[in-house]
């Protein structure tokens, strides 16, 4: 009797552990895609797919910083160029200019990337075949590995477009990443909210203005707060970004923000017991 229970719980056992395994196998084929959000350093977005291609966002500000240390800190992960693309954006019109192109051209280099894209306030001219390509609101760029990119005018609730401001949207698989920026561009069909919205009050002050972002409805938002004397006020954006959505993460200089990403549009950790991340 005593045997035939011992052997009955050893194959119970040995039944859950191949159930536990094979459910911890579907939800690994299950992740598509990991992001990753720091403000120190320097402000960087990093959004890497499970078949390793990966898409760089780095703020105009963090050029600055980059090319005052001569790249001498910055540090990537091993990968293959041909895998990743890096987006500058927010830049100035006034520094479409040789010097700061070649300034890009170098962090592109450092970063290993095969191909940059530069996301202006305000439209310039620029060739094609150049190593740098200027985004184009009429456009939607792809990416390597199955990531496209395409920027946007925020649209009101009135059906109007705000063409000073712009959304920069990256699209893999089932869901999109938004970024919202000042940019000037012409007018043209809105598409679906994006499932994580990011922003940056230190390059879109309009964001603490509400009214802009009654539009939109994502599934996650992100707040990157730099901790620098202009953002004060961040704390109460967020209060206000609560009472408007419920649950937002804020990114601060001790601890970066990651995210997995699945086919169904859940993003782990996802705790609405801790709202603000930090």
């Amino acid at each position: 009797m005593i045997k035939t229970v011992a052997a009955m719980l050893i194959t119970f056992g040995f039944l859950l552990s191949s159930a536990n395994l094979a459910v911890a196998k579907e939800d690994t084929r299950q992740i598509i895609a990991t992001l990753t959000v720091q403000a120190a350093p320097y402000p960087l977005m990093t959004l890497t797919a499970e078949s390793g291609g990966t898409v760089l966002f780095l703020p105009f500000s963090s050029v600055g910083i980059l090319a005052k240390r001569l790249l001498a800190q910055v540090t990537v992960p091993q990968s293959s160029q041909d895998a990743r693309t890096l987006v500058v954006y927010a830049i100035p019109a006034s520094f479409c200019t040789a010097k700061w192109q070649g300034v890009l051209f170098s962090i592109r280099q450092k970063m290993r990337c095969h191909r940059l894209l530069a996301v202006y306030q305000m439209p310039v001219r620029q060739a094609e075949d150049r190593q740098i390509t200027a985004v184009d609101s009429r456009k939607i760029y792809t990416l390597a590995n199955g990531f496209t990119l395409s920027l946007h005018p925020l649209q009101t609730a009135d059906g109007k477009t705000h063409v000073h401001t712009g959304l920069l949207r990256v699209s893999y698989r089932s869901f999109t990443i938004g970024l919202l920026l000042p940019t000037q561009m012409s007018p043209h069909p809105w598409p679906d909210d994006p499932d994580i919205l990011i922003l940056q009050p230190s390059i879109f002050p309009h964001a603490r203005d509400q009214k802009l972002l009654d539009v939109l409805d994502p599934s996650a938002r992100i707040v990157l707060d730099e901790g620098s004397a202009k953002n004060t006020d961040t704390g109460a954006l967020i209060e206000r970004l609560r009472e408007h959505w419920g649950d937002v993460y804020r990114v601060t200089k001790r601890n970066p923000l990651v995210l997995t990403i699945d086919l169904h549009h859940l993003i782990l950790p996802m705790s609405r017991s801790q709202i603000v991340h930090s």
